[in-house]
């Protein structure tokens, strides 16, 4: 089953790794990439910035996924995070404090899209969660 996979924030070209397993696959997964993810937040999903040698980059990890209200909330959660560190990484301003919110949502809308895309297809041919009883 597919776990992961590289998708890129256009214009920027700023690079986030969706990540469905539990944070210990995650972690030996990043040591592969000579990076450190540090320990298991102990939640429900999260978001990691990483600086490995010159190259920023965002993690978003999902323990799990089914289409639920729940999952969708937390996933929109961790685009919101992984949006803003490219915004900053990228020097674009986003400034909410005057209502200049298009830099910020066209972004998460792309990311959400390419997320739950992705999450829906790692799930193929396997029985949701919710199913497996």
């Amino acid at each position: 089953m597919k776990r992961s996979v590289w998708l890129s924030l256009s214009p920027y070209g700023y690079e986030v790794l969706l990540y469905k397993g539990s944070w210990k696959q995650l972690a030996a997964y990043m040591r592969t990439k000579n990076a450190d993810v540090g320990e298991d937040p102990r939640c429900a999903a999260a978001h990691v910035h990483m600086v490995n040698g010159g190259h920023q980059f965002s993690i978003i990890w999902m323990p799990y996924w089914e289409s639920s209200i729940t999952n969708h909330g937390a996933l929109v959660h961790e685009c919101i995070h992984a949006c803003a560190a490219c915004l900053e990484h990228t020097d674009v301003v986003a400034t909410l404090k005057t209502g200049d919110h298009e830099a910020l949502t066209y972004l998460v809308e792309d990311l959400y899209k390419q997320c739950a895309y992705n999450l829906g297809t790692f799930n193929q041919g396997t029985l949701d969660k919710h199913l497996e009883s």
